[in-house]
């Protein structure tokens, strides 16, 4: 038969007339006694044009008859309607469906590296790639494509979703129109919906077999996902976007109507955040105002998605938020955390004109309330600070709104550290633990574990985030958009010990918790990440380019917790590390002067180190020391210690030097902080060299000194320059007097110039000559000078 590409044997007889042959009738026999006795195989391709029951019932047939050592493929893209089940039984079945063939994640990132040509992708784009595709190859082959022309990557990126010609065509072409005219309407007016079950479609279509169709779509394979209770599914991302984008072409005028059903229909079934969101897209202010005043709290405490919220409270009319105080001050409280002060300050000036505006006869129960508030935050909150909202003392709520307004405390981690911050933010994860309060936990959690990475301490820091991720996580293992935070925090934990896989995987997690943050503070914080880590692959220009990205992200959206100095010093310090002092130096006058900001202070005394101005370094390094006793906001000080043991060896003060070295080791060991080490590793080699002679062999420092010295790919014991430990032997009051001596004084003006007496001067020249192997003021200060402490 035609369908089957095999030419009946003479003598076989058409099926009866008008309908297809029968297949047995026609081709069975013959076939059968060409297959019988010979392993072969038969492929049936594009089954999925096969329609009529007839053809199905005699394939059916023929296949009962098949011989055994038949290799029978059919491939197509709806589950073929034959009876399988004994062959399932019998163990002669093996079944591919479009789960098994979806690319894994490391897979679309490998397919995409490989058929992407020119520069290294951003891995952030092929996650993004990869996570909107759902593994779907010709939607990755789609997605190659585009990236290959030379419009250029970030316009691609900005335009692929499901409205690109390129999936358009594709998803137009080859599956919206070969459904009947009926299929069409129910995709194209169903496409609204993030989830879907039969009831809800029926409500949105007028039909009444909304399930038994959404059954039919999935076993057919058109891009719709069945979950795991069997009564819901959802359209694949991509091809959701395509349907949209039909619906508003094709039928612009019944998108509210569709909403405001879909709205109707959650309401009734009590899912209030599924119709808050429809409301907002009809365009129903007042009626989603009234609702979300309903839902906040609880949205924050049960559910954790801030993100969410927040957009929905942006979608709103300001002229609608200014009259329900409740949704005033959730969005401020989440304004303040999430967006830039600019943004803050112009909505608070708007409301307040707003209300200024109008004769108070004509407030509203709350706006009066609301005005009063805006003027006690302007007349009393500066930039850079942060503001509490008045604690609601009775009603329901007020436990939510004191453990809410405690949120405030959080901003104070990018600034200057108050006495008892640490203690407060504590506290205030208790207060949410006792609650149950998702948001809470993963907010001061995340800020509690942040804080005790800066000052280096590892292991509490891992420990802190891996408890509130497993307090926040929902009844099935899914965390809510916060999560993000402690997710990045691992990622820097496990970054800092050299497991660079595991710090990646965290990374990838936090950016699929919250894929569509509204606040640019976790994408940056995951771009400087993900640059580190290209960077310590040996990426750099890939590292850069992340960066950059990063910088123009921040350009077009300002982070409250980032500045672009920030992004600034760490391109710079990323350049002086490839050995483009030229591009540092550049991006450091874009930034600013030294002293002005601590990050760029830590990127001046790199780049003073490599020029040789060690005094300079350390002028720099000394202070941020001492006013950053916990460390950099986004980043602990180990790497300035190194730094400063490289500026005072670089001025010969090896004894100080070596001192500085040693405490940072002793600190980091028992942390396995070793990835500053390592990248430090071949200055500091002869600093290395002399601690490990100084610290007891099986020692934690000892043992992470040689481990950073191995991955390094150095010796773990270096040959100590008998020169140098000699220099380092002398303490920096030694070097002092040696220095007066060189000036000629004697033992009296010596005293007399450090404050002490000249017998201690004696003891001191006493121990100086013993320790350079001399007997006279000549002989210390010829050994002193061959060693350059003077």
């Amino acid at each position: 038969t035609p369908g089957l590409g095999v030419t009946p044997p003479p003598g076989a007889t058409p099926g009866d007339e008008g309908g297809p042959p029968c297949l047995p009738a026609a081709a069975g026999p013959g076939l059968l006694d060409y297959l019988a006795g010979a392993r072969a195989g038969l492929v049936l391709d594009d089954f999925h044009h096969i329609h009529h029951p007839r053809l199905h019932a005699a394939l059916q047939a023929w296949l009962d008859r098949a011989p055994d050592g038949l290799c029978l493929v059919i491939a197509g893209r709806t589950q073929p309607a034959l009876a399988l089940g004994g062959l399932r039984a019998r163990g002669l079945l093996t079944e591919l469906d479009a789960d098994d063939l979806r690319f894994t994640p490391a897979e679309s990132r490998d397919f995409l590296r490989r058929h992407v040509p020119g520069a290294p992708l951003d891995p952030a784009d092929v996650e993004t790639l990869a996570r909107r595709t759902g593994g779907w190859a010709a939607g990755l082959n789609l997605a190659a494509l585009g990236l290959s022309k030379p419009a250029g990557r970030r316009q691609f990126m900005a335009s692929f979703d499901g409205t690109h010609h390129y999936l358009r065509e594709y998803f137009t072409e080859t599956i919206l129109r070969r459904q009947p005219p009926r299929v069409q309407a129910f995709l194209l007016r169903t496409a609204l919906l993030k989830q879907l079950n039969g009831p809800l479609c029926d409500a949105l279509t007028g039909y009444e077999d909304g399930q038994a169709l959404l059954l039919r779509l999935w076993k057919d394979n058109l891009f719709i996902t069945r979950f795991e209770d069997g009564d819901w599914y959802g359209y694949d991302e991509l091809f959701s976007e395509m349907l949209r984008d039909q619906l508003r072409r094709q039928f612009p005028g019944e998108i509210p109507g569709l909403h405001r059903r879909a709205a109707d229909w959650y309401r009734r079934n009590h899912i209030l955040d599924e119709a808050v969101y429809h409301l907002l897209a009809a365009g129903a202010w007042e009626e989603a105002a009234g609702l979300l005043e309903e839902v906040a709290l609880w949205e924050l405490e049960q559910c954790g998605q801030d993100s969410r919220l927040l957009r929905w409270l942006q979608a709103l009319p300001e002229s609608v938020v200014q009259q329900h105080k409740t949704l005033l001050f959730v969005y401020l409280q989440l304004a303040q955390l999430a967006l830039s002060e600019q943004e803050i300050e112009g909505f608070i000036r708007r409301i307040e004109a707003n209300l200024a505006a109008a004769p108070p006869e004509t407030y509203s129960a709350d706006e009066g309330a609301v005005l009063e508030e805006i003027r006690r935050i302007r007349r009393t909150w500066t930039p850079g600070s942060a503001f509490a909202l008045p604690a609601q003392a009775s009603g329901p709520h007020a436990a939510r709104w004191a453990a809410l307004n405690g949120l405030y405390l959080l901003k104070r981690v990018y600034g200057p550290h108050p006495p008892g911050l640490e203690r407060q933010i504590a506290g205030l994860l208790r207060q949410g633990q006792a609650q149950h309060n998702r948001f809470v936990i993963l907010l001061a959690g995340g800020s509690l574990a942040r804080w005790w990475l800066a000052q280096g301490s590892l292991r509490r820091s891992a420990r802190v985030a891996r408890q509130v991720l497993a307090q926040a996580a929902g009844p099935d293992g899914r965390l809510p958009e916060p999560a993000s935070i402690p997710l990045a925090v691992l990622s820097q934990v496990y970054f800092e010990r050299d497991e660079l896989d595991l710090a990646e995987s965290y990374l990838a997690r936090a950016r699929q918790v919250d894929p569509d943050p509204a606040s640019t503070n976790m994408p940056l914080q995951i771009a400087v990440q993900q640059a580190a880590l290209q960077a310590a692959r040996g990426e750099a220009q890939a590292a850069r380019a992340t960066l950059q990205a990063a910088r123009a992200l921040h350009a077009r959206r300002p982070s409250r917790v980032w500045r672009q100095q920030d992004l600034l010093a760490y391109e710079a310090r990323l350049c002086l590390r490839m050995g483009d002092y030229a591009a540092a130096e550049e991006l450091l006058a874009q930034a600013g002067e030294p002293g002005d900001h601590t990050l760029l202070d830590l990127a001046y005394a790199h780049l003073a180190w490599i020029q040789g101005g060690y005094a300079g370094a350390e002028g720099l390094l000394v202070p941020l020391l001492a006013e950053n006793p916990d460390g950099l906001p986004h980043e602990p000080l180990l790497e300035a210690r190194l730094l400063l043991a490289l500026a005072l060896a670089g001025q010969r003060q090896l004894h100080l030097a070596c001192q500085v070295l040693a405490a940072a080791l002793r600190q980091a060991a028992p942390e396995g902080f070793v990835r500053p080490f390592l990248e430090w590793a071949a200055p500091c080699a002869p600093l290395l060299g002399l601690a490990l002679g100084a610290e007891a062999p099986d020692s934690p420092a000892a043992g992470l000194a040689r481990l950073a010295l191995r991955r390094a790919g150095l010796p773990e014991a270096p040959a100590a320059d008998p020169a140098v430990a000699l220099a380092a032997a002398v303490t920096p009051r030694e070097q002092e007097i040696l220095r007066q001596l060189a000036a000629g004084l004697t033992n009296r003006e010596i005293a007399g110039r450090l404050g002490v007496s000249a017998s201690t001067v004696k003891t001191h020249l006493g121990h100086l000559y013993a320790k350079l192997g001399v007997h006279s003021r000549v002989q210390a200060l010829a050994q002193a000078q061959a060693l350059q402490l003077v």
